[in-house]
C-alpha cells in the first residue's frame, strides 16, 4: 500500500470495537490514559458508514466466536484498504476460523489473542493500541512517526506481541527478557520486522541501549526494526517493553499456540 506523508499533529487514530465482546473491551479502554485516539464501538450488524473516513491508523477489535462481528470486521477492513488506511486487526478468539485467512488479505497487521481472561485480554489490547499510538502521538527520546509505524506494520501479515515489565537495578534487561520470552516458540530471525515501544518515567540512555542490543542480537540483519520511547507516569521506577513481531507463519493454529505460551509466561511474571 502507498501511504501519503502525514504531519504528526494531523494524524487521526481510531479504535473500533465490533460486537458486544469487543465493544466492552474498547469501552473499557476509553477510561485509560491513551491520548489523541478516538474510540467507538458498533454492534455486530451495524454498518460502519463514514466513521473511518479520513483515518490514518485504524485498530479493529473483534471476536471470531461471533460470525456477524467477523463479517462486519471484514467489511470495514475492505473499506479501509480502499482508502489506504493503515489497519491493525486485533482478534480475540479461542477457535480457528477461515475468516482469519480472508481478513488477513485486507488488514496490514493481524494480531490474534486467545485463551485469556477478560482482565488479561483488556490489558493486552490496551498495550497493543497504546504501544503503537503513543509512539506516534508523543515526542520521545527516539524520533518516531506514522511513517515508521507503516514501515513495520504496513502489509505485515500475521503478528505476535510480547510485553515485559520490571523494576529495580536490572529492570531494562528483565523487562526485555520477559517480552522476548513471549516469542520462545518463534525464531525472530524469520520475522519481517519488529516495532518496539520502551516506556517509563525516568529511562536512561544506557538502559535503552541494553534493550536494543538484546533485540538486535536475535533478529536477521534484513529485519526492519523501529524503536521509540514513550512517557507513562503510571510506571514509577518501572520500565515496560512492548515488542510487536510481524510477518510470521501463516498457520493460525501455530500462532494461537504461541499466544498461549505468551499468556502462561505473563501469568507467572505477574505473580513473581
Amino acid at each position: 500500500m502507498n501511504f501519503p506523508h502525514i504531519e504528526l499533529d494531523n494524524v487521526i487514530i481510531k479504535v473500533i470495537g465490533i460486537g458486544n465482546t469487543a465493544g466492552y473491551v474498547v469501552n473499557n479502554m476509553q477510561t485509560s490514559s491513551v491520548k489523541d485516539v478516538d474510540f467507538f464501538s458498533i454492534d455486530a450488524t451495524q454498518p460502519i458508514n463514514q466513521k473511518i473516513d479520513g483515518t490514518h491508523l485504524l485498530f479493529q477489535v473483534a471476536d471470531t466466536s461471533d460470525p456477524e462481528s467477523m463479517e462486519n470486521c471484514l467489511s470495514i477492513a475492505k473499506r479501509a484498504r480502499d482508502q489506504n488506511i493503515l489497519t491493525v486487526a486485533i482478534i480475540t478468539t479461542g477457535f480457528s476460523t477461515d475468516k482469519l485467512t480472508e481478513l488477513g488479505k485486507y488488514t496490514d497487521s493481524l494480531i490474534i489473542i486467545s485463551e485469556k481472561t477478560r482482565s488479561q485480554e483488556n490489558a493486552l489490547i490496551l498495550d497493543i493500541v497504546r504501544g503503537i499510538s503513543d509512539l506516534i502521538t508523543q515526542q520521545g527520546l527516539i524520533g518516531f512517526d506514522l511513517a515508521d509505524a507503516k514501515s513495520v506494520l504496513g502489509d505485515a501479515g500475521r503478528s505476535i506481541v510480547g510485553v515485559g515489565t520490571a523494576a529495580g537495578v536490572n529492570r531494562a534487561q528483565e523487562a526485555t527478557e520477559k517480552a522476548l520470552h513471549c516469542f520462545n516458540s518463534i525464531d525472530l530471525r524469520f520475522t519481517n520486522g519488529l516495532l518496539v515501544n520502551i516506556s517509563g518515567t525516568d529511562m536512561e540512555i544506557v538502559e535503552i541501549d541494553k534493550i536494543l542490543s538484546s533485540i538486535h542480537n536475535l533478529v536477521s540483519k534484513n529485519s526492519i526494526i523501529k524503536v521509540g520511547t514513550t512517557l507513562d507516569r503510571k510506571l514509577v521506577d518501572t520500565i515496560k517493553v512492548i515488542i510487536i513481531a510481524t510477518g510470521l507463519n501463516d498457520d493460525y493454529r501455530y500462532l494461537m499456540e504461541a499466544t498461549a505460551v505468551n499468556n502462561n509466561f505473563k501469568k507467572r511474571s505477574i505473580n513473581e
